[in-house]
């Protein structure tokens, strides 16, 4: 019999690909997209199956994969093309490519343990006591074979001097499904012993009857808790039910976070723009457009309506965002007119959630995915739509490794899946309004707000002429107590975090700068620390300039933090929220003050950029 042979990228920095051959005992199937564990060299490592080599012969002694890690495929065939066009084009391994881009609930993870040498023992006899070579060689010998959670630099040279022998391990950190307790009717059950059963185990098959698709715990609300195992464990005794457990998939949805509000009739722009756009998911080919539409021109009912047709074609649709707490918003408002066919997927899930998610998309459980980067990456057969909003921002490139341009990106796998691509904006990027220009891309522009609504009137403040040190103009304040008289809602938008911008030395002005970025750290009241923002580095206020030993410290500039409470100071009355990445750090705050925003039970957001992209307030009549 023939043996199989794969083609298999090891999430390793390697380039190249490699094959290997599928053991007998394994089913006849195709493999591509399943994670698999192979051997490399002297040790395991995880690789993903890109597909059948055909024109392996035999002529090569190749090795048998190990195992098989994952009985789902992480990815689609035609989502091999994708991946190795991010791999050549980003310059980067395909293996790692694909490690980062599947959920890491997915993923196996892999770390180095030691044991202790001859040589080692001997230095922890002539270390003195208290060293930390001493103390973590001790700890090695006492806990053989166990993950070393420390820097790899260290590893090396505790190898270097013949302490210790490192080996790398690979432990599966797969996230399963969360069980749950069912129970159903046995199919034997006759009237005759229904008769002999208490009011309580009665009801208790009635429940199962109608509601046998809800885990026992839910049926609690109907039951007291305490009784229901205790019936259903009676039950079972009797023979007439079954108890098992079997996976469920927590619903992540957020709350709907704004009424939905659903036109009567579509402006003729709109009309104009989903006439094109029907005629290209018709067609069933690749093709771009670009929407080039103000705000308040009505591109989000036009992103749902596309949706829409795609699904009644049989397609399936990814919606990329800038903003997770946006992604959030407009998944509320998808699901409130889809249903539950609509998934959100980003990188502030849990893995337990990121994992249920992405098992709905391989099963074929969603229609549409909504979230931001990282959703171009949604395993879904069938895509015909991948609609990208505010095209032009600069969140959609990916500053950390792998890199990647996901507007562009999004392009590349739709010409490779034969889908069609909606770039929203009404302030396009250069790069796409010239590809409309030379005919790459279809420009369909919306220049009129519904109900031809005029443009906000705007007003430029000179600041130097306000209070010295003033953070807000007393044509600002005004304005904001106006709003608050006429029962509407303000937004403050600054694109600055923290309370004060830098920390400086009074004598030689130097800033406190982080070790890692050399960038100016931004102290933050709340926490009383300094902090970076790029990496994420903080420390205490020093005593001390590290540049000239002065004591002596001032602070320049402000930030969200401090304009939430100057603004508290000088309005005691109203009633103010802050939304940016330092306030909605905890799961569900975003959301929670877009609710009570909608609700009007907030008068003044301040925030970042966050609050600016895409949300529709109707009592917001004040931006400063």
């Amino acid at each position: 019999m023939k043996r199989r042979c794969i083609r298999v990228a090891v999430a390793l920095p390697i380039r190249k690909t490699f094959s290997y051959i599928i053991p007998e005992d394994l089913p006849d199937k195709d493999y591509t997209g399943y994670g698999v564990l192979v051997p490399f060299g002297n040790q395991k490592a995880v690789g993903f199956v890109l597909g059948e080599e055909m024109g392996w012969q035999g002529e090569v002694e190749l090795k048998e994969i190990i195992d098989i890690i994952n009985p789902e495929p992480f990815f689609t065939k035609k989502m091999v093309r994708f991946f190795e066009w991010l791999s050549e084009y980003y310059f980067y391994p395909i293996g790692e490519v694909i490690q980062n881009a599947i959920p890491s609930g997915l993923n196996i993870s892999r770390f180095f343990t030691a044991t202790i040498t001859k040589k080692g023992q001997k230095a922890i006899d002539e270390l003195p006591e208290g060293s930390k070579e001493r103390d973590l060689l001790i700890w090695i010998r006492e806990n053989p074979r166990e993950r070393l959670n420390i820097p790899l630099r260290i590893i090396h040279e505790l190898q270097e001097k013949g302490w210790i022998k490192a080996k790398r391990e690979i432990r599966r950190k797969e996230k399963g499904p969360l069980m749950r307790k069912f129970a159903r009717i046995k199919a034997s059950l006759d009237t005759y012993r229904l008769k002999e059963l208490s009011k309580e185990e009665q009801k208790l098959l009635s429940l199962l009857n109608t509601k046998g698709d809800k885990p026992v715990c839910e049926l609690s609300r109907y039951i007291k808790k305490k009784d229901i195992y205790y019936l259903v464990r009676r039950l079972e005794k009797k023979g007439i039910i079954e108890s098992f457990d079997a996976p469920v998939y927590k619903d992540i949805s957020g709350e709907i976070i704004a009424p939905i509000i659903i036109p009567e009739r579509l402006e003729k722009q709109q009309e104009q723009a989903l006439s094109e756009i029907s005629g290209s998911l018709k067609g069933g080919g690749f093709s771009v457009h670009l929407i080039f539409g103000v705000t308040g021109s009505g591109k989000t009912e036009v992103y749902f309506r596309a949706a829409q047709m795609a699904m009644d074609m049989g397609r399936q649709v990814i919606i990329i965002l800038p903003e997770i707490s946006l992604a959030n918003y407009i998944e509320s408002l998808f699901r409130a007119r889809l249903g539950d066919r609509v998934a959100i997927y980003h990188s502030r899930l849990s893995p337990g959630e990121r994992y249920d998610q992405w098992m709905r998309m391989v099963k074929g459980e969603v229609d549409v995915v909504i979230g931001a980067r990282s959703a171009l990456f949604s395993p879904l057969p069938r895509l015909g739509l991948i609609i990208v909003d505010e095209e032009h921002d600069p969140s959609y490139k990916q500053e950390a490794i792998p890199y990647y341009q996901a507007r562009d990106s999004a392009v590349v796998r739709a010409q490779i899946e034969d889908a069609t691509v909606l770039l929203g904006s009404g302030t396009p990027s250069v790069q796409s309004y010239y590809n409309c220009l030379v005919g790459k891309y279809s420009l369909i522009r919306m220049p009129e707000r519904i109900d031809n609504r005029p443009l906000p009137e705007m007003e430029v403040v000179d600041m130097r002429y306000e209070s010295p040190g003033s953070i807000f103009s007393q044509r600002l304040i005004s304005a904001i107590r106006e709003d608050l008289e006429a029962k509407n809602q303000c937004i403050l938008f600054l694109n600055k975090r923290g309370f004060y911008r830098l920390y400086m030395c009074r004598r030689c002005g130097r800033p406190v700068r982080c070790p890692n970025c050399e960038v100016s750290l931004v102290y933050h009241m709340k926490e009383k620390r300094l902090r970076c923002h790029y990496c994420g580095y903080h420390r205490e206020r020093p005593e001390r300039c590290s540049s000239c030993g002065a004591r002596v410290f001032r602070t320049v500039g402000f930030g969200t933090e401090r304009v939430e409470r100057e603004l508290a100071g000088l309005l005691p009355e109203a009633r103010i929220a802050r939304m940016d990445a330092d306030s909605i750090r905890r799961k569900g705050r975003a959301s929670h003050i877009l609710r009570r925003f909608m609700d009007h039970e907030l008068d003044i957001l301040i925030g970042t950029q966050m609050v600016t992209k895409g949300y529709h307030f109707p009592l917001v009549t004040l931006v400063g």
